[in-house]
């Protein structure tokens, strides 16, 4: 499906069945997610719900021509996503990293393929990163002092699949195109299929002339 059959939307709770089995494929049959077992539901609806807490981003792709998943009662109905991406804060408890966010973007195994759906959502998220603003609840803020900040780093953390190269390159390929750079290699810091694996940063800087203010001293 081109990318211009596509829509972007905001996620919602009725998505949650669809998006924890595109993870779960993943879990199962790859290495591209080092969880070992597969998740449940209520992992995803805590994440959904977090993300609506803080105010950051969650987008799900769909059939441009679909009916909003919301509208309709019967889940056998609901629209067919076929990717989504979202932030989540990086090292959470700290304070001084709050500014940085980390992506996570996955496309469904039967999408169809090289039709430009992860550059579409990855774009959709960091323009709505570069327009708008969180919440941080970091270092344990009272009610209501929670700090308003902008994402200046969108951290991805890849893991690397020593046996299916190809793969691994397409991948890596993909974030170089949408801008990122390699900032770190970290070795077997992963275990999964009976074998070490590797786990590769890439980064994206945005918001460059924003600063943090009212946070660091």
């Amino acid at each position: 499906m081109p990318a211009e059959d596509i829509k972007i939307r905001p996620v919602t709770l009725n998505d949650v069945p669809q998006i924890t089995e595109i993870v779960n494929h993943y879990i199962t049959n790859t290495v591209v997610n080092y969880s070992l077992h597969p998740i449940s539901q209520d992992y995803y609806s805590q994440i959904i719900s977090s993300c609506q807490k803080e105010k950051l981003p969650f987008f799900v792709a769909v059939p441009a021509t679909s009916t909003p998943s919301s509208s309709i009662p019967d889940a056998s109905a609901q629209e067919k996503i076929s990717g989504f991406t979202l932030v989540s804060p990086y090292k959470p408890t700290k304070l001084g990293y709050s500014h940085s966010v980390e992506l996570s973007i996955y496309l469904s195994a039967i999408a169809p393929k090289n039709t430009g759906l992860g550059t579409t959502l990855l774009a959709t998220l960091i323009k709505h990163l570069e327009e708008n603003t969180f919440l941080t609840f970091s270092e344990d803020p009272k009610p209501g002092e929670e700090l308003e900040i902008k994402a200046k780093q969108i951290v991805a953390m890849v893991a690397v699949d020593a046996v299916n190269t190809e793969i691994d390159e397409q991948v890596n390929a993909f974030y170089l195109k949408n801008g990122f750079k390699q900032t770190a290699y970290t070795p077997g810091v992963g275990w999964k299929f009976g074998r070490p694996q590797d786990v590769r940063f890439m980064q994206l800087e945005i918001n460059k002339d924003y600063i943090p203010g009212g946070i660091y001293l």
